[in-house]
């Protein structure tokens, strides 16, 4: 019987960790994990380091704000749209995976930024929050895993 590499190539399968796809399932549900939490704990040292007495009026930190959505919309669009067939067919299934979760990751850094900047608390925390909520769509499933090795097959034979 021939293994399963779920979109990992012959040659790379014998550096797989141990277990096979298993593991490698296991450890893209751990890197999504840890992914959510920076979110989580982005938002936590932006409320902390934070220092009441220097909070800038809106409107100067508005026109960065606006910067800020717009990389951030590049980061989702990159995620969800561009990530999967930019890079799926060539590298393997976890690689692509964090190089989506990277892309989603800049709102909670774009976050944190605000809130070190001065930016009022409620933005901040915004950006923390629609990071979260960017990511949790990104979960691994059965469907993707499927979805990765039929992209590097076509890939293969064209």
């Amino acid at each position: 019987m021939e293994r399963q590499t779920y979109g990992i190539d012959a040659s790379q399968a014998a550096h797989q960790p141990p277990g096979g796809a298993a593991a490698q399932r296991l450890v893209v549900w751990i890197l999504w994990g840890a992914f959510v939490t920076t979110h989580l704990v982005f938002a936590l040292v932006g409320v902390l380091i934070r220092d009441p007495s220097l909070v800038e009026p809106p409107q100067t930190v508005a026109p960065l704000a606006a910067i800020f959505v717009a990389v951030a919309v590049a980061g989702l669009g990159g995620a969800y749209v561009i990530g999967p067939y930019m890079i799926a067919p060539r590298t393997g299934f976890v690689e692509q995976l964090i190089v989506r979760f990277a892309m989603v990751e800049v709102i909670g850094v774009l976050g944190l930024m605000l809130s070190v900047l001065g930016a009022p608390l409620l933005w901040s925390l915004a950006f923390a929050a629609a990071g979260v909520v960017a990511v949790l769509p990104l979960a691994p499933t059965e469907a993707m895993f499927d979805w990765h090795a039929q992209l590097r097959e076509r890939a293969r034979a064209s």
